[in-house]
């Protein structure tokens, strides 16, 4: 604990990190290729060091605070997920009531539903990007914030647990099919857009070459969050427009330079990431390994997110 009275530490037998923040809420703390987390100390300025576990090694961290997009959370204590709380703030919920759902990230802005936003008399489900699910089924939306998202459950909702999801950013990278029973293949392309990252001989259908490290290579994913300037959905990209926030990209753990990530120019709604492959370690003898594993995290999403799945590149030596 800080002088502040911020906490930081290990919750549950996951080992999950977590750093109390002034409103309240307890945002969990991520680190790409991270199996467990230990924070061991915060400082008066937010900033928690500790340490980290792949799965085979220690590494040290230093987490420190940023105002950036991150992912939104909903608050596993209470409130979390009530029914409205003028009506008594039940912890559990029906079908055709309003719920409030609490956390932090929900949205980036603040406003309650307009005239505008029905069609005809059908009510949203989402506003300014922020949407609700439950057991994925669509609810309609009333009102959002930061902190606290307004909806009301859908009629169709069956008795029994539900996941409740709020969605801002959902980010997603293009993929193959799977590589193996475990893996899929990223479809990046080298900068003349023709030929594939891809193993010599995986396919007859187009040119494919091992990436080397110093090559830069394309990736290509869809709602990968805000660009500066802006393009307004649904509209064609008339140039290079660059994310707000820069991912990042690492291979088998290694981070890797990024030098562009942003809208495709002269698509709607198709991001690039263009990034330069690291000096990644292989065993003596190995000239190349086909199954290098590739994390990116853009807007406080880690991707791949699902359970179990893995993305790779083959890369060769320099």
């Amino acid at each position: 604990m800080n002088n502040h009275g911020q906490v930081a530490g290990t919750w549950g037998r996951t080992y999950a990190g977590f750093v109390s923040i002034a409103d309240g809420s307890y945002p969990m703390l991520t680190v790409l290729g991270a199996q467990a987390i230990f924070p061991a100390a915060i400082d008066d300025n937010g900033r928690v060091a500790g340490y980290y576990n792949d799965g085979t090694t220690n590494h040290g961290f230093l987490a420190v605070p940023t105002n950036g997009r991150t992912q939104p959370l909903i608050r596993t204590a209470a409130p979390g997920v009530i029914s409205a709380l003028a009506f008594g703030g039940a912890s559990t919920i029906a079908p055709g009531a309003w719920i409030e759902i609490y956390g932090e990230n929900l949205s980036s802005t603040t406003r309650a539903w307009r005239a505008s936003d029905f069609t005809g008399n059908t009510a949203p489900i989402s506003l300014d990007k922020t949407a609700v699910s439950i057991d994925g089924i669509p609810a309609y939306v009333s009102y959002i914030s930061p902190g606290q998202v307004n909806a009301f459950v859908p009629s169709t909702l069956s008795a029994g647990p539900a996941r409740v999801t709020v969605n801002a950013i959902q980010p997603s990278l293009l993929v193959l099919p799977r590589a193996n029973g475990y893996s899929r293949y990223l479809a990046a392309v080298f900068p003349d857009f023709v030929t594939y990252v891809l193993p010599p001989g995986y396919t007859s259908a187009v040119p494919t070459s091992r990436a080397h490290p110093g090559d830069t290579i394309v990736l290509f994913g869809m709602g990968l969050g805000p660009v500066e300037p802006d393009v307004p959905t649904g509209q064609i990209a008339t140039q290079a427009s660059p994310l707000q926030m820069s991912p990042t990209v690492l291979f088998n753990g290694t981070p890797a330079a990024v030098t562009y990530a942003g809208l495709v120019a002269g698509t709607v709604g198709l991001y690039q990431i263009n990034v330069v492959v690291p000096n990644i370690a292989m065993p003596a003898g190995q000239t190349y390994n086909d199954f290098v594993t590739v994390y990116v995290q853009v807007n406080g999403v880690t991707l791949p997110s699902g359970p179990g799945q893995t993305f790779t590149l083959p890369v060769a030596r320099q």
